[in-house]
């Protein structure tokens, strides 16, 4: 059997990270992987002919998506499955639902009952995970206090170019979606924008008109939510030292300033260049607590909390359903509830004052992580996940 990871860049290197992690553990099950690297597509010619034959390859993958060719993606050319990993909300991926021959997975329920919605049925949930190697040296130094890892969102300056530049009703329902996204721990984006558009009867003449009327707002909503909760978040810890490595996200909504901006009032943050995802690892395993703020997950979760339990960090994660479903705050985590930032600062001073019981609480969610969330037991519940779809088209 054999299985074809399909990478490219993004920002941190994170999806080639994700490649070689998940590839080794398919190996470990006896499946033979490849992976081939947009960069080097010409002097892998060879493997990706391999990779293109359904008598060879077993089925090809990627991280969120691949770039279609006239309407078509890689799976509905060769015959050879392709198997979608969305680690990003799905609705920014949707064309790949016009794909005959590709699977979908997602780190967020949500996610899936969207592709449900649009008629898509080969899909199922695959949350994130860790490699089961992942862990501290023995007697680790841990020199940073609070560790943030993640890029730069500037949502305010966001939030001014669409109030100079928008029409009145336009800035009501994106301002409007934010507040329900960051009020609860179970509304995301795409539901909030609808449920808004439709209560205020704006003119679509058909459902395509209104998913790119949604699709639209969604992009405003989605980055302004990102950086107002990560920043919030940050700002809320007022006296233990805060750690920020991160660069800009990309956005054609100029000014776009970096954390520098941002966190302009913290006299008790140090922002740090960007690091690649390896290295963003090697710093988690020197820290004593890390924040993830993923409030664009209502039911499953970013990767962030796996790794700072493998590397022996506390996590202070954003609420949602799933991470309550599966996890239990101040046992094996630590979770804050929409709009509470101010309770964070309590819990930094504790917890870092009182390191065997931080140690404890890691010690139970580091446990959990290896038990359940490492790519070895992903891989298995892939072909778990495989034999509850349906039959998949070729050609």
């Amino acid at each position: 059997m054999h299985i074809a990871f399909l990478s490219n860049y993004n920002l941190y290197e994170s999806k080639r990270y994700f490649c070689a992690r998940f590839a080794e553990a398919f190996n470990r099950l006896g499946i033979e992987t490849s992976i081939i690297d947009y960069h080097t597509l010409q002097q892998q010619r060879m493997e990706f002919i391999r990779a293109s034959n359904p008598q060879e390859t077993v089925f090809t993958c990627s991280f969120n998506s691949m770039i279609s060719e006239d309407g078509k993606y890689i799976s509905d050319h060769t015959g050879v499955p392709h198997l979608a990993f969305f680690v990003d909300p799905a609705y920014n991926y949707r064309d790949v639902l016009k794909s005959k021959n590709t699977i979908i997975t997602c780190v967020d329920h949500g996610d899936c009952e969207y592709i449900y919605s649009k008629n898509f049925s080969k899909t199922f949930f695959l949350a994130h995970a860790v490699e089961r190697e992942l862990e501290p040296a023995m007697n680790q130094e841990r020199p940073y206090e609070v560790v943030f890892l993640g890029s730069c969102y500037d949502h305010e300056n966001l939030r001014a170019y669409w109030r100079q530049t928008m029409e009145k009703n336009d800035i009501e329902i994106i301002e409007k979606a934010i507040e329900i996204v960051l009020s609860d721990n179970k509304t995301s984006v795409y539901p909030a924008i609808k449920k808004i558009v439709q209560e205020e009867a704006c003119s679509c003449e058909n459902e395509s008109e209104l998913e790119d009327k949604i699709i639209h707002y969604a992009y405003y909503v989605d980055n302004y939510m990102r950086g107002k909760d990560r920043t919030e978040l940050i700002l809320s810890i007022k006296n233990a030292q805060v750690h920020v490595f991160g660069d800009l996200c990309w956005r054609r909504e100029k000014p776009i300033l970096g954390w520098e901006y941002s966190l302009r009032t913290m006299q008790n943050v140090t922002i740090h260049p960007a690091v690649n995802y390896e290295k963003g690892l090697e710093i988690l395993k020197q820290s004593k607590i890390c924040l993830n703020s993923m409030p664009f997950f209502k039911n499953g979760t970013h990767e962030r909390i796996f790794n700072g339990l493998a590397c022996g960090a506390l996590p202070i994660t954003s609420d949602n359903l799933w991470i309550r479903r599966n996890f239990e705050h101040a046992e094996n985590i630590l979770i804050y509830s929409p709009h509470k930032w101010a309770e964070v600062n309590t819990w930094v001073e504790e917890y870092l004052k009182k390191p065997l019981k931080r140690k404890e609480v890691i010690a139970k969610g580091r446990e959990k992580v290896m038990k359940e969330h490492t790519w070895d037991v992903r891989a298995q519940q892939l072909f778990d996940g495989f034999e509850n779809l349906p039959q998949i088209e070729e050609g």
